[in-house]
């Protein structure tokens, strides 16, 4: 059991680490490179000094030159050597961002076959006729062409009429529901919206007259009236409030406490199932669409509720053309004609009537799988819904932040805090720091042997000058090997340690990720979008305390600029100290401009501004992830202008405050030339005085501290750095001291030895070991809460217990290993088919996997694909139909063979035909273990142990189907609506 233990917050971060080890040494190698390169460049130029000053020699003592001709050629030179190894400096910058453009400018070059934004193709007609053709339509998804979906289809949706659309999963309905929309092209045949190929048809224009209802409603992350919006952008409030009444939600909307402001949660997690549903539909019927498209639109819905929904659908179907997919007979027998699809193809086409007529076909299979007896089928023909949907109390909390109005609170803490970080490289951090010093204190160096050059010139002639010259040259080539092999230490060991800080701080932030409490995700500030922005930046940002960007050269230089100031200091004041101190008079202002910048950089401003950066993360990853919803809205746009808005931001801050930058920039490089005048007038008035006796000795000294506060000089360019860099590291410490409510790798809490032996008690209901509990309530009531409880995602009131202990002295990771899982949404990750069933797994026999795959009826469509195990299932699954992920999901869950089964609507994807199969393996799997399951559907939990009916967070009513049944209350009245 210790092996099924193992979670996939493991398996995540090994997955994560994975890649982070590829950058680190990819990072590591253009550090070295780095290094070599500029250690070169140095080589050179100092062996370049070298060989000016021997040739100079020979010119003045063979050709009469003047020691100021030469020198007006070396400090033309120096000067450019200077200004060239500065800008070597930032190379690097220019080279990512050459990478980096040459990506974007591809995608941006890159033509759309089918451009949303596009102004090309006829506009609809406002008077066309709401009619879609599908003729000879053969399709195959690009992501997978070894797989053909569609073989020649063809039919007709009739104007102001119904098609409903059945099969089983992954038979192609929900496939033709996209090519309606135009999300891709058939390879042949063709798809005609009034007589009109849609290929010919402006892709925005098209979709503003269809309204989508998908089997996996995503909301965005908004207020619920600004989703509702979303559907059509010039919608009154009024209309609004009548689509939520037709779609049944205007009621539970109006009991939150904030009513239509409340904000949904990313992708509508703070709402329960059904209600995301409700919410769907209603952004949908607010469109007044020509054609309405239900992908399942009611499967998430209790039957009551699912009963006045689909009244409300029909009314608004009227006058327009809908295509009707669902598994539930009670959603498509009233349809004017029905399709039966089979692998791609059209098997069977008629009324309800006509298609029960046809002995095993595949609407007929339909119907008799949810038949439940002669009483249920006399009562299924009786069309009534006997009571009217009660209102109930969302089990939502108002959040007292919203995304515009929360402010980030980050801690105080000291630079020594910070550095800390990087603690575990100190070698890396002495040995470059060693190699900076020797880089640092050639520019003195270079100053005193140019001080010998002068004072040489001044008293030798001839052979001696020129051997003079000759032993000064060599004396650069060495000052040029002393750079070469000190700044491939330097930046090799600096970049060294923040590869390693880098990699380290974004592997412990999302370990942190994974081991946060739930209820963590659910603010505002801590989104998809805006976490993994920090986790991309933050990082690396504040490694930038060690590095900058992808190599340790930033951190090298600044070390070496310290030390070369310091050392000419030290030259300084061991040579004459009057001279010193005005130098040194003029280092507190270099360093302030560094200051001031780094302070403009890591301000309240700052932080704004990396708040609209999360904020446009969070709408780019928010639209991407959701790009079909975003499609079928037609709401490019709208989303591209919301990310334009926060994008701007930062643009205007930057442009407010760069006359501010440049003013500071320049006033710590003009600062230079400044003491360039006050010290050479001060040095004049020493040598008038006779305090400083040589030129050349005052030259030196010049070059030597000038030099070093040039350097210096140049350290106040990385201020931004430095200020970004601050900001992340503070979010990075508040992220790592953030306590875990609820942590799953905690080792604390109890490992009871007998763990097969359960009960569990909330909300006054209590289920033994081997019984089967079912709860069943209106959507929105508590069911899928009870389920996050007894998983322990949220701490509640009152006590839940297993084994007669509380769950909260449970060790949370033995307790979760011990639980199966399937949720009315599975999520699959973008790995193959036998990954996401082995999820956390060590690797399985495949004969178990096979296993697995058969009990949860998912063997025979896995055989079929042509790299069948092997299949990777694309982001959230999204190359695998509805259906097919829903009994991925239930393999997964089956295989870790759990002591608690929980099943949360687990068919509810499924075609009637697997229903029937998934459920009697479900039937089969629950023997022998406690199972908790939420379902609508009667065949579900009539044969339940207990069932729970839930209203408003409250157990109303606990019994056996049979009792419940003569106790005529409010499971009779459930019972009653789905007949």
């Amino acid at each position: 059991m210790q092996r099924r233990a193992e979670s996939g917050q493991a398996e995540e971060l090994a997955r994560y680490n994975k890649h982070l080890a590829v950058a680190k040494s990819v990072g590591i190698k253009k550090n070295v490179s780095t290094g070599f390169s500029l250690g070169t460049l140095f080589l050179v130029l100092f062996s370049a000094y070298g060989l000016g000053f021997w040739y100079g020699g020979k010119l003045i003592v063979g050709e009469g030159y003047t020691i100021g001709d030469v020198m007006l050629v070396f400090f033309a030179m120096l000067t450019g050597a200077f200004s060239l190894s500065a800008a070597g400096n930032n190379v690097e910058v220019f080279a990512k961002s050459r990478v980096a453009a040459f990506e974007i400018f591809k995608l941006i070059d890159r033509k759309s076959p089918i451009d949303p934004l596009s102004t090309s193709g006829k506009m609809v007609d406002k008077n066309i006729k709401p009619e879609i053709t599908f003729k000879d339509v053969s399709f195959t998804y690009p992501a997978r062409d070894d797989q053909q979906i569609l073989f020649k289809v063809s039919f007709k949706a009739e104007v102001g009429k119904t098609l409903a659309l059945c099969g089983q999963s992954g038979s192609g309905k929900s496939t033709c529901i996209q090519l309606i929309q135009r999300f891709y092209d058939p390879q042949e045949g063709g798809v005609y919206f009034g007589g009109v190929d849609v290929k010919t048809l402006n892709v925005k224009s098209l979709r503003e007259e269809i309204g989508v209802v998908s089997q996996e409603p995503v909301l965005f992350d908004a207020s619920i009236k600004e989703n509702i919006r979303y559907g059509r952008l010039d919608v009154t409030d009024q209309q609004i409030y009548e689509a939520a009444k037709m779609a049944n939600c205007f009621d539970f909307i109006e009991r939150l406490p904030k009513k239509w402001e409340t904000q949904v949660g990313e992708g509508g997690a703070t709402l329960s199932g059904g209600q995301k549903q409700r919410v769907a539909i209603a952004r949908a019927l607010v469109r007044n669409p020509k054609i309405l498209l239900l992908d399942e639109a009611t499967s998430a819905l209790d039957t009551e509720s699912e009963a006045i929904v689909q009244q409300a659908l029909e009314k608004a179907s009227v006058g327009r053309t809908t295509i009707v997919i669902a598994h539930r007979l009670s959603t498509i027998r009233n349809a004017d004609k029905i399709i039966g699809f089979a692998s791609g193809k059209i098997v069977e086409e008629g009324t309800h009537e006509s298609l029960l007529k046809k002995e095993n076909g595949v609407y007929a299979n339909l119907v008799n799988m949810q038949s439940f007896g002669e009483k249920e089928e006399k009562a299924e023909n009786e069309k009534s819904v006997k009571k009217e949907l009660k209102t109930q109390k969302s089990i939502v909390k108002s959040d007292e932040k919203s995304a515009e109005n929360a402010e980030e609170d980050l801690p105080e803490a000291p630079w020594t805090t910070i550095l800390k970080m990087n603690s575990p490289e100190w070698p890396f951090l002495v040995t470059g720091t060693i190699f900076s010093a020797i880089v640092g204190i050639a520019q003195p160096l270079f100053a005193l042997i140019f001080a010998k050059i002068l004072e040489d010139v001044s008293v030798l002639q001839g052979k001696e000058l020129e051997e003079a010259m000759g032993t000064a040259a060599v004396k650069f080539v060495l000052l040029g090997v002393l750079n070469f092999v000190g700044n491939i230490g330097a930046i090799s060991s600096f970049g060294k340690a923040g590869e390693e800080l880098t990699m380290r701080i974004r592997s412990s932030a999302f370990e942190k990720y994974l081991r946060l409490h739930l209820s963590y995700f659910d603010d505002p500030l801590n989104s998809t979008g805006a976490l993994a922005t920090r986790l991309s930046t933050d990082a690396s940002k504040n490694a930038q305390l060690e590095k900058k960007g992808a190599t340790g050269s930033r951190m090298a230089l600044l070390t070496q600029n310290f030390f070369s100031l310091g050392f000419a200091l030290v030259i300084a004041f061991a040579n004459i100290w009057q001279l010193a101190f005005l130098c040194l008079g003029f280092v507190p202002i270099m360093a302030g401009t560094g200051f001031f910048m780094m302070q403009l950089f890591s301000g309240k401003m700052a932080m704004k501004e990396q708040k609209a950066y999360e904020n446009a993360g969070k709408i780019a990853t928010e639209a991407t992830l959701n790009i079909r919803t975003v499609a079928s809205l037609a709401r490019e746009k709208t989303f591209y202008d919301n990310y334009m808005h926060e994008v701007a931001i930062p643009h205007a801050s930057a442009k407010k405050k760069e006359w501010l930058y440049g003013m500071i920039y320049g006033l710590s490089q003009g600062i230079i030339f400044f003491a360039y005048a006050a010290t050479f007038q001060f040095g004049g008035y020493l040598i008038e005085k006779g305090i400083l006796p040589f030129l050349a000795k005052f030259t030196s000294l010049l070059m030597a501290v000038v030099f070093g506060a040039m350097s210096a000089g140049q350290s106040s360019a990385f201020a931004p750095d430095f200020g970004e860099a601050k900001l992340s590291a503070l979010r990075m410490i508040k992220l790592f001291n953030l306590p875990s409510v609820i942590d799953p790798t905690n080792p604390a809490g109890q490992r009871p030895e007998k763990p097969d032996v359960k009960v569990l008690k909330g909300l006054t209901v209590s289920v033994k070991q081997g019984q089967t509990l079912a709860l069943v309530g209106q959507s929105g009531c508590g069911k899928s809460t009870c389920i996050q409880l007894i998983q322990r995602f949220y701490n509640g009131e009152g006590n839940i217990k297993i084994d007669g202990l509380d769950i909260n002295f449970w060790n949370l990771k033995h307790l979760r290993a011990h639980i199966g899982f399937v949720q009315q949404e599975p999520t699959l990750f973008e790995k193959t088919i036998k990954e996401n069933i082995l999820y956390g797994l060590p690797d399985e026999e495949d004969e178990l996997v096979e296993r697995a795959c058969k009990e949860a009826n998912a063997f025979n469509f896995i055989s079929e694909l042509p790299s069948k195990y092997e299949t990777n299932c694309g982001k959230k699954g999204s190359q695998l139909s509805g259906g097919q992920k829903q009994r991925i999901a239930i393999a997964r869950a089956l295989i870790r063979q759990p002591k608690i089964l929980l099943l949360d609507e687990a068919t509810s994807a499924l075609d009637a035909e697997s229903e029937k199969i998934v459920q009697d393996a479900l039937d089969k799997a629950r023997a022998g273990r406690t199972c908790i399951l939420i379902a609508h559907r009667l065949s579900t939990v009539i044969s339940a142990d207990k069932i729970a009916v839930v209203d408003n967070g409250v157990i109303i009513e606990t019994g056996t189907h049979d009792e419940l049944i003569k106790q005529q209350g409010a499971y009779f009245s459930l019972i009653n609506s789905q007949l």
